[in-house]
């Protein structure tokens, strides 16, 4: 079965190394993407062929893109040293 790729993909030019931990100089974005949606039932392959994909919508801070794959933080640490956002970064593919 082919991949199913969309068609408007968008970079946004980020030098992340000038980026730093300076929370507000990440851009906040919203991407929508395709995952699969399953249940312990049976089907048939026919079914789960004709099935649509859900889009689901996450948010977050922008990391970094290259190769496909987009990585975004959605929450981040504030000490009394540093704000740092080594912490949750889902992966969005």
């Amino acid at each position: 079965m082919p991949k199913k790729r969309t068609k408007n993909r968008k970079t946004i030019p980020l030098n992340t190394k000038s980026l730093g931990n300076d929370i507000s100089a990440y851009p906040f974005v919203e991407i929508k993407w395709l995952d699969i949606e399953g249940d312990a039932g049976w089907s048939d392959t026919k079914d789960l062929n004709k099935q649509e994909l859900p889009v689901c919508v996450s948010k977050g801070y922008l990391l970094s893109q290259s190769k496909g794959i987009t990585r975004i933080f959605t929450d981040y640490i504030k000490t009394k040293r540093d704000d740092t956002h080594n912490g949750y970064i889902p992966l969005i593919l």
